[in-house]
């Protein structure tokens, strides 16, 4: 369905699963315009089958919009799926420039075009803070390809006293890295993504 600014939301509004012919019935949608696909979410790649837009195309931009009117029912929305992918784990290590790991640094793992299909945080489920990790376990698709862009931000707080009270001071450093495309030809691939920080910003 359509966004705020008229464009394809990144996420379904509604979702259905299709019997054993293939047939499916998707319930209670608004009046609106829709497209219909499979895997069609923009951001996360989670089912084998490959994405795929009505009226027969994988890219979610050249997808038909269709208009639904209250109480009006589309049929003949037909798809024709692609072979469903296999599961392999894409192992990302992190490193700083001399080598070193880089624990708590994070991971988008994107298609060629710069999309991201699989995304991944550097953080203890249980704390919310940076774990002790240097390496993510992702799980991908075999025969896809990939680039991986790993991140990591540090964030500390100084503060001092004033006349007025305590002031705080924000320093923030952060390091970026982009692996070359990764194929993903067997069960498992390793990449290694090297992070160089960036310049800290200019004080105003």
């Amino acid at each position: 369905m359509r966004d705020r600014r008229g464009e394809l939301g990144t996420s379904p509004i509604k979702e259905g699963v299709s019997a054993a012919d293939g047939s499916y019935v998707i319930r209670g949608l608004p009046a609106g315009d829709f497209v219909i696909g499979v895997n069609g979410q923009k951001y996360d790649d989670k089912s084998p089958w490959p994405p795929v837009f009505y009226p027969q195309t994988t890219n979610r931009d050249s997808a038909q919009w269709l208009h639904l009117d209250q109480g009006l029912r589309q049929t003949g929305i037909n798809l024709q799926l692609a072979s469903p992918r296999k599961l392999a784990i894409l192992h990302i290590e992190t490193v700083f420039e001399d080598g070193s790991p880089a624990f708590g640094a994070g991971a988008n793992v994107e298609n060629l075009e710069g999309i991201q299909r699989f995304f991944v945080l550097g953080l203890d489920k249980q704390t919310g803070k940076s774990d002790q990790k240097s390496v993510r376990d992702v799980n991908v698709y075999m025969g896809e390809t990939y680039r991986i862009r790993g991140f990591l931000f540090e964030i500390k707080s100084e503060g001092e006293t004033v006349a007025a009270g305590q002031r705080f001071h924000m320093h923030v450093r952060s390091w970026k890295g982009l692996s070359a495309p990764v194929e993903i030809t067997g069960p498992e691939v390793r990449v290694r993504v090297v992070l160089v920080e960036e310049p800290a910003p200019k004080s105003q």
